[in-house]
C-alpha cells in the first residue's frame, strides 16, 4: 500500500536540482532523500572495505509512478 510520508516532489526534485541529477519517470518510492547517502554507508563500513571508486549519476531513468514497468516486482 502507498501512503503519503515526509517526502514530497517538491523536495525530490529540489535535491535532485542540488546535485545536478536529472529525473525521467520515477516516483516518491524511489525518492533519493528516502536512503541513507552513499558516504554515511561507506564511513560505517570503514576498514572492512576499500572503495576505488565512486560513480555519480548524471542521468536517471525510471517508470513513473502510474506507468506499467513490466521490470518491478
Amino acid at each position: 500500500m502507498i501512503r503519503e510520508g515526509a517526502i514530497s516532489h517538491e523536495m525530490m526534485h529540489g535535491w535532485l536540482a542540488d546535485v545536478g541529477v536529472v529525473l525521467r519517470g520515477g516516483g516518491l518510492d524511489e525518492a533519493p532523500p528516502a536512503y541513507r547517502r552513499l558516504p554515511h554507508v561507506l564511513a560505517a563500513l570503514r576498514g572492512t572495505i576499500e572503495v576505488l571508486h565512486t560513480l555519480r549519476p548524471l542521468i536517471v531513468l525510471m517508470a513513473a509512478a502510474k506507468e506499467h514497468d513490466p521490470y518491478r516486482d
